[in-house]
């Protein structure tokens, strides 16, 4: 692989441990160097960074699984975890942790200090979500965070759902890494009153004063409604969402009108959530290509190995990879060099995890 210049920093939540359907808690970070050249197949040299107590108040960050991490503004040297929900897969390992306090759904961690913090946001977002669509523009030290779900390993107010319970949520929350303020944005005039959870969304710059994001895929279901955990409702690829950033900074804000449906057309892909995507811009900013990679429908059990991209402006659907044999949801993507898409971890099928990377050629 072609040498780069940074890092990709992951929190591990969980991994196999020899018996089938028997998972163990990760307690740290894993550190994957870019710096140097490598082979994914023979030579990735991974760093173990331990999780510490936040020296204030002596609490260590949780080990969760489906959150996010950003690596906020380009000046900013810390990381953020937000989001995030406990693993119930084995309870009696040394290593599990039962599902915290709502209030600090936000940890952050300096690279430079080594230092851990907890922020509370519970203003701005009173539950901690899970599989929600998240993208970030590190130039204006925004991150984002579309709709998600709350379960039984959300936190401890949650634990009475039980296994099979969903609750879908609301609201778009951004937060601002620089004044560490967040905000809970409306997401009604998208989703209509229907949130969404375990869809993509992704953040193009140079289109209009501050860019916009488009949000795609994922399941629905009405406000607040507790159901089981099937979800039937997927929407259409060729339906998109964009939001324009630019009204985050305008006095007084009104988002609510910062919201624009946009039809895609094309080589549509099949419905499906908990996806990956990347997006790759020309130098000039003039056109932009978000590619995306596996996901998989929950309603008709089908699991994707193909990879489409979505161009802009023109909103045109293209496959560039039919089926393989190798599907993969709950994964993550990560754009390398304007040109490789890497891809970590996720899950192949429900029995098996995959805590492996991969990378793709644009």
């Amino acid at each position: 692989m072609r040498r780069y210049r940074w890092d990709i920093v992951r929190s591990m939540a969980w991994k196999n441990n020899q018996p089938a359907n028997h998972y163990v808690a990760d307690d740290y970070l894993l550190k994957v160097d870019l710096s140097t050249s490598w082979d994914w197949k023979i030579n990735i040299s991974e760093v173990a960074v331990n999780k510490t107590k936040v020296p204030s108040t002596g609490t260590a960050p949780p080990s969760l699984i489906s959150g996010a991490l950003y690596q906020g503004s380009t000046n900013d040297p810390r990381i953020y975890m937000y989001g995030g929900t406990t693993s119930w897969w084995n309870t009696t390992s040394p290593t599990f942790q039962a599902p915290q306090t709502k209030e600090y759904s936000l940890w952050s961690y300096d690279t430079q200090s080594k230092v851990w913090g907890q922020h509370d946001i519970s203003d701005a977002a009173p539950w901690r979500p899970s599989v929600g669509a998240t993208t970030e523009a590190p130039e204006l030290g925004l991150t984002f965070w579309y709709g998600g779900e709350m379960d039984s390993g959300s936190s401890t107010e949650t634990q009475f759902f039980g296994n099979q319970v969903k609750v879908f949520l609301e609201g778009m929350v951004v937060y601002n890494t620089s004044s560490q303020v967040a905000v809970n944005i409306s997401t009604q005039p998208a989703d209509q009153g229907q949130p969404r959870t375990r869809g993509s969304m992704q953040y193009i710059p140079g289109i209009g004063e501050k860019g916009i994001l488009v949000y795609m895929g994922g399941t629905y279901r009405p406000a607040n409604e507790i159901d089981n955990n099937v979800a039937v409702n997927y929407l259409d690829m060729s339906e998109l969402d964009i939001f324009d950033v630019a009204s985050l900074f305008k006095k007084p804000s009104n988002t609510s009108t910062a919201w624009h449906h946009q039809k895609a057309t094309g080589d549509v892909p099949l419905p499906r959530g908990q996806f990956c995507a990347v997006t790759a811009s020309a130098p000039d900013n003039s056109s932009h290509n978000i590619y995306i990679y596996g996901g998989w429908n929950e309603h008709t059990y089908t699991y994707f190995d193909d990879v489409y991209v979505l161009s802009l402006p023109s909103f045109t659907w293209t496959m560039l990879y039919g089926e393989g044999s190798g599907p993969r949801f709950g994964h993550t993507c990560h754009l390398v060099g304007n040109r490789q898409m890497l891809t970590v971890g996720g899950v192949s099928t429900l029995d098996v995890k995959c805590e492996c990377l991969a990378v793709t050629d644009l």
